[in-house]
């Protein structure tokens, strides 16, 4: 929140709330009047002297006309004023002439502004006293909650008066008067109300001091107004005083900005001044005195003023008093470590149980506040006994191991009331702590042999005092783990048998006593045995495992071995024949791939690519031969996948050769066909793609990807390569709608003399070439025409091809 202040206007109010129970914290509140600015109000400060600023010329006093009314048990009476003088609320000011009751503790008074908001003044108080006599309520005054039957004098209501700054004044204001039942009824009287309203624009700006503050009853105060300023730093024309509270400037000191006044009695004075610049401006601002002999603070330490840490001990502060008649202690507050600040606040309990958490030398302060506000301290010295250290130790990660760095950690030591400052450590066990390990709370040693070892330990606290131990533990060295396998490379859900044969433990005497098995070697025990029998598992992926052996021995001991086991499934063999060989138009043609092969399972699928293009379109499930006769000459290779029983696939390959019938020409020339000049080429154009379907990343990224356009006479030959749109998304290639459709990556164009084969290379685009580096296998489709340039005719191409790394 920004902070601002006009230089000339008066926007913070600084609130003295004597009382112990009275303080309110500071907060910011928006100036809705118009002036511009946020206005920082303090709520409230423990101690007199402190003002509160109102604007001079715009306080507005107010008498209730509808009065008297009776209380009744459990029923509310409310009075109304209303308030004339527009504005926004600056200060208020309550005050109940007369409210009789026989019984206070049994009255809510609550204040309610034209808004609607509610502000307790006082609730339940008084205990058994009677009535509300002359009880004025304003913020710089000590808080209601400390006073006594009837009330006569001023006080800080329980409520919080800031909460309506700032709204406006104008309309009705009620006092409600709340009668709890009881079995007593009571009357309202009289009550009045004074307003101050803010103002705007430069003004004369309002302040004073009291010294001495508080003051006793019967000695002199003086009063100095001399930090106040006028208007645009105008001259300090005039100095008037309330010197009784009574809300009249009667005492005026002219130019003279300091006047002095006693007060026999003890009570809070709301003290007012005005002050008059040469503009004639004026401003107000009232000051709270606490009239009031100070207390007496004393108080006692029991058991002792030199107690143990950590244990208990009672402050009694009950010898405190307050000198004035009626006066008393109402709040008792703490300084246990010397520091200045009251941390612990005992209210109005002059007892506290309490125990030094620290050892040391420290003064202990007790302040005591009376129920105006006064205050005294108290000092007691106190030497407060140190509680020794206790010491403790264990080895990280038990047992010790024999020549490998042991970890002896020390941090389950403790000071109850300060901190370790030392440790020491006798390794050898001769009672010296010949190794400073200074504030660290582990060491390292390596112990050299196998054996029990005593080690001691010694810390020494903040305060010096000194503590040791000592333990007994057993260096033993690491047991050796051993593992063999039936196989160290087997296809999946094969078993393997894992053999612990040749572990041991080195110990004299010692063995092993614990087999722990992680077949995949990712940190999760899957098997374990108490005897070094052998065990088998299956793996059901394909991968490398890091079989893992973790043995234990009787000293708790590990040794850990591991094992690379490969899980691999080697591809089928596609072979394939074809018959007859070369083929005549419209003649079955036989394929054959009996012979496929898997090296270590079955074939169990074939799929068939007859035409060349590089699409299965032929599934023939478990039947390794299929049939089918071609209507035109055509050459092509041709190819079968086979897939094995654990679902790699392999492929294998063939030539196909068709010719047209003897003696059909295109053009029904004469002749058997074979030497080119009988008859002519037939009418129907015929072209397909082949080449290896199955290609390395590697090379595609270097020098593109390789098909072959074979068509039958001379021909143009125009190829694209194209991404499938689940993978142009899982490369990145394009984004939103794009990364939905299929994306051109390479392109490639060949012509041909005659019939015959034509090789391409398609080159791809650097876009596609970086997202290939990041994939393992992807299908690409190889598609696009194969144009006859003599006829137009056109025949479409189309192919898969596979890039692996």
């Amino acid at each position: 929140m920004r902070i601002s202040a006009r230089p000339a206007i008066r926007c913070i109010a600084a609130v003295a709330v004597l009382g112990a129970a009275a303080i309110i914290p500071s907060a910011a509140i928006a100036d809705t009047t118009g002036c511009g600015n946020t206005v920082v109000r303090p709520l409230g400060s423990a101690g007199g002297g402190s003002a509160f600023t109102r604007a001079g010329s715009n306080t507005f006093a107010y008498t209730s006309t509808d009065v008297p009314k009776a209380t009744a048990d459990g029923s509310t009476v409310s009075s109304l004023i209303t308030v004339s003088a527009a504005g926004k609320l600056r200060n208020i000011r309550v005050t109940i002439g007369q409210l009789t009751h026989p019984k206070d503790s049994e009255l809510r008074l609550t204040l309610l502004s034209p808004d609607g908001t509610r502000i307790v003044l006082a609730d339940g108080l008084g205990g058994n006293g009677a009535n509300y006599t002359g009880t004025v309520f304003t913020l710089a005054a000590p808080s209601i909650v400390n006073g006594s039957a009837p009330f006569t004098g001023t006080f800080a209501p329980q409520g919080d008066f800031t909460r309506i700054f700032d709204k406006d004044m104008l309309g009705g204001w009620r006092l409600e008067v709340r009668d709890a039942a009881g079995g007593g009824t009571g009357t309202l009287s009289s009550w009045s109300l004074d307003v101050t309203r803010q103002q705007c624009g430069a003004h004369p700006t309002a302040s004073a001091t009291a010294t001495p503050t508080p003051v006793t009853p019967g000695s002199s105060t003086t009063f100095d107004a001399s930090a106040s300023t006028g208007t645009n730093n105008a001259a300090i024309t005039k100095y008037e005083w309330d010197l009784d509270g009574d809300g009249v400037y009667e005492t005026d000191t002219g130019t003279t900005p300091t006047v002095s006044h006693s007060y026999p009695t003890r009570g809070v004075v709301a003290v007012g001044l005005r002050v008059t610049d040469s503009t004639t401006a004026t401003d107000e601002t009232v000051i709270s005195l606490p009239v009031t002999q100070a207390p007496t603070a004393s108080f006692t330490i029991a058991p002792s003023a030199s107690p143990l840490s950590l244990t208990p001990v009672t402050l009694d502060a009950t010898g405190s008093s307050d000198p004035d008649p009626g006066g008393s202690v109402v709040r008792y507050e703490w300084d246990l470590d010397g520091n200045g600040t009251y941390e612990t606040d005992g209210g109005s309990n002059p007892v506290l149980n309490t125990q030094f958490t620290t050892s040391g030398q420290r003064d202990v302060h007790l302040r005591v506040t009376n129920d105006m506000g006064a205050t005294a301290i108290v000092a007691i010295p106190v030497n407060v006994a140190n509680q020794p250290p206790v010491a403790s130790f264990a080895v990280q990660n038990p047992p010790a191991i024999v020549g490998a760095p042991t970890t002896l950690d020390a941090g389950a030591s403790a000071d109850p009331d300060g901190t370790i400052a030392r440790y020491q450590w006798d390794l050898d066990n001769n009672g010296s702590y010949e190794t400073d390990g200074a504030t660290s709370k582990t060491i390292q040693y390596t112990f050299p042999a196998s054996g029990t070892y005593t080690v001691g330990l010694k810390v020494t606290d903040n305060s010096g005092a000194t503590s040791t131990f000592s333990k007994a533990f057993i260096a033993t060295q690491a047991p050796v783990a051993q593992v063999g396998a039936s196989t160290t490379e087997v296809r999946p859900n094969t078993p393997v048998t894992f053999d612990p044969a040749g572990s041991a433990d080195p110990d004299v005497g010692g063995s092993v006593v614990l087999y722990e098995w992680d077949f995949d070697g990712d940190g999760t025990v899957d098997q374990t045995t108490t005897t070094p029998t052998p065990v088998t598992h299956s793996y059901g992926a394909i991968g490398t495992y890091n079989a893992t052996l973790i043995v234990t021995d009787d000293k708790g001991a590990k040794g850990v071995k591991v094992i690379v086991i490969n899980v691999v499934n080697k591809v089928p063999v596609g072979v394939l024949t074809v018959s007859p060989s070369p083929a005549k138009a419209g003649e079955q043609v036989q394929f054959d791939a009996t012979g496929s092969f898997d090296p270590d399972g079955t074939v169990v699928h074939y799929e068939w690519d007859l035409d060349g293009n590089g699409t299965y379109e032929t599934d023939t499930g478990a039947t390794p031969r299929v049939s089918r006769s071609y209507p035109n000459r055509i050459r092509a290779t041709v190819h079968v996948r086979v897939t094995d029983n654990d679902g790699a696939t392999g492929v294998g390959q063939a030539a196909l050769a068709v010719d047209a019938p003897l003696g059909t020409g295109a053009n029904n020339g004469s002749g058997n066909g074979t030497d080119g000049k009988g008859g002519s080429k037939s009418a129907i154009f015929t072209a397909s793609l082949l080449g290896k379907s199955i290609q390395k990343i590697k090379a595609a990224l270097k020098s593109g990807v390789g098909v072959v356009c074979q068509v039958d006479r001379q021909a143009t030959c125009a190829v694209e390569i194209r991404v499938l749109p689940k993978d142009v998304k899982r490369l990145h290639l394009a984004k939103g709608k794009k990364a939905k459709k299929s994306m051109r990556i390479a392109s490639a164009r060949a012509a041909t003399k005659g019939s015959g084969s034509k090789a391409l290379k398609l080159k791809l685009t650097k876009a596609a070439k970086k997202a290939l580096k990041k994939t393992k296998k992807i299908t690409l489709i190889v598609q696009g025409t194969a144009t006859d340039p003599a006829t137009g005719s056109k025949v479409t191409l189309k192919r898969a091809v596979q890039l692996r790394k």
